[in-house]
């Protein structure tokens, strides 16, 4: 299984998906840092709380679109896997030897995983870095933060291989953007419908709505907890810092309410459970 894990990490090294995501990353950062830093300058007669409140509306900015290169890389890299080293050939010298398909399955989810979570570690921290350094930006839950960051390339990594033991290369790489993407609109909708039940209670706006809206994001969030991890992520950086929380609230990208431990246990689960799902359905296979 090790030996699995230490050839996958090194085939993943020399894809061209993960030489392309670092220059695109490069870029990205480049042109964050530079946008961030003229921002900053016409920002210095505003008030100090201003500024806080800006700098946590532009890190959470710059997670969002972390988030999705990260899951980006994690799909391209992961939705061929199994399959298309069935359909080249390459698994029938690999499956010959003795070793077991569970090995081998959870040899390549190592790897990969690996590989992967080193880059989000490597993307979150040249965020905040950009961040804190151009707006003196700190945070107390910025550990706590990077830890759950780099978890959420390894839930849709378990989704993806799993998928890549029974369906072809293109159709896991549909599926898996399909189910990314439906977590991510359930993401924003359950935020419209928290910020529809807090105005309910004021202006009288449909509470049946918002109910109905909450229970959409809760669903997808179930479905693929991965905007779930990003909110409690970008909750934990924004009010472990000294940006006044009652603005925070309406960040699009954020949540005042977090989801609880609850929901990471689930989270948890859910990894385990498509990991020992994919390692069944690939030891099943016929090859």
């Amino acid at each position: 299984m090790i030996t699995i894990a230490r050839l996958t990490f090194r085939e993943m090294l020399n894809k061209r998906i993960l030489l392309l995501g670092m220059i695109l990353t490069a870029i990205y950062l480049g042109l964050y840092g530079v946008g961030l830093h003229y921002l900053e300058k016409e920002m210095q007669d505003t008030a100090e709380m201003m500024r806080m409140v800006l700098a946590g509306e532009m890190l959470t900015a710059g997670l969002f679109v972390s988030g999705m290169m990260v899951s980006a890389i994690t799909i391209f890299s992961s939705v061929g896997s199994i399959s298309a080293e069935i359909e080249n050939g390459i698994m029938f010298a690999t499956a010959a030897k003795p070793l077991s398909r569970t090995h081998i399955f959870l040899g390549k989810y190592l790897g990969l995983g690996f590989a992967l979570v080193s880059y989000s570690l490597l993307v979150f921290t040249a965020t905040n870095l950009i961040v804190g350094y151009t707006f003196d930006f700190r945070s107390e839950g910025l550990l706590t933060a990077m830890a759950l960051f780099t978890v959420q390339p390894l839930v849709l990594l378990a989704v993806s291989l799993w998928g890549s033991t029974f369906l072809s290369t293109l159709g896991n790489g549909i599926f898996m953007f399909m189910l990314y993407s439906v977590s991510v609109i359930g993401g924003m909708v359950e935020f419209i419908g928290v910020q529809m039940s807090t105005m309910s209670a004021t202006v009288g706006s449909s509470a049946v709505a918002a109910s109905s809206l909450t229970m959409v994001g809760i669903v997808t969030s179930l479905l693929m907890p991965v905007d779930s991890l990003y909110r409690l992520v970008n909750y934990l950086v924004l009010y472990g810092s000294a940006a006044p929380s009652q603005v925070l609230s309406f960040n699009p990208f954020s949540t005042n309410s977090p989801p609880s431990t609850i929901m990471l246990a689930y989270t948890a689960g859910y990894v385990l459970l498509f990991i020992g799902l994919g390692a069944r359905k690939f030891s099943q296979r016929d090859i």
